[in-house]
């Protein structure tokens, strides 16, 4: 009688057991479902992994690269700058910290500096919008992007109200945006505030010659805006 209230004991004890142990595992499971599901509700329509790499200019500077759905942009903005464009029509360089009336960026002549004329930055090469257009300056295999190559990859990041912040230094893409300025007829302004990268189509506009850029704010505020063609911007290629 003894053995037999003892296995009943020892039978009824592993079954309590198991009862807790199933109820936690179960319980581990929900939990993990619930989490996923969130996750999955959080995350629906916006990238989360991307792929790097490098691409070199032709002086073989390389550059770091970040694919982001079906694109890859450059990670770093561009600082190239040949000798002249492909009609032969000469690429000069000009003193970005020049300020006031007779701005030498500011002009429909292919031209480059550096912001504030401080080559010492890391920042990239500032263009006006003809040399972004006439002088061949994307790595092979790569373009100047359209306006809809931006607004893909916006789209792609979760819209303009998130996407901004993920392309800024420390967000989750690589794309590392540096807020580094532009030049226009006052000069080398915004920078640490703002960046501006040229796009490859005009602007309807009653100027002289008017082109989109893609318009970065330190907060993450992203726009498309058009912009006076002779202003100094930053050029990201894409593929």
């Amino acid at each position: 009688m003894k053995y037999f209230v003892s296995t009943l004991c020892v039978l009824v004890i592993a079954m309590i057991i198991w009862m807790l142990y199933s109820y936690e595992f179960i319980a581990n499971m929900a939990d993990e479902e619930a989490t996923q599901h969130r996750t999955n509700r959080v995350l629906e329509g916006v990238a989360t992994a991307f792929s790097t790499g490098i691409v070199r200019d032709a002086s073989g500077r390389p550059y770091r690269t970040v694919t982001i759905g079906e694109q890859t942009w450059m990670a770093e903005d561009l600082h190239y700058a040949p000798a002249e464009c492909a009609d032969g029509q000469p690429l000069e360089f000009v003193d970005g910290l020049e300020r006031g009336p007779g701005v030498k960026l500011y002009v429909t002549n292919p031209r480059y500096a550096y912001y504030n004329g401080d080559s010492t930055t890391g920042w990239g090469l500032i263009y006006n919008h003809a040399a972004v257009m006439q002088c061949e300056l994307c790595p092979e295999g790569f373009r100047v992007p359209s306006k809809k190559d931006w607004d893909v990859l916006i789209e792609t990041l979760g819209g303009s109200i998130i996407a901004g912040k993920r392309m800024l230094p420390g967000g989750d893409t690589g794309f590392e945006a540096v807020p580094a300025g532009r030049i226009d007829d006052y000069g080398s302004v915004l920078g640490n505030e703002f960046v501006f990268w040229w796009t490859s189509d005009y602007a309807p506009t009653k100027r002289e010659v008017e082109a989109y850029s893609a318009e970065l704010r330190i907060n993450g505020e992203y726009k498309m805006k058009g912009q006076d063609a002779r202003m100094g911007a930053y050029l990201r290629c894409v593929k």
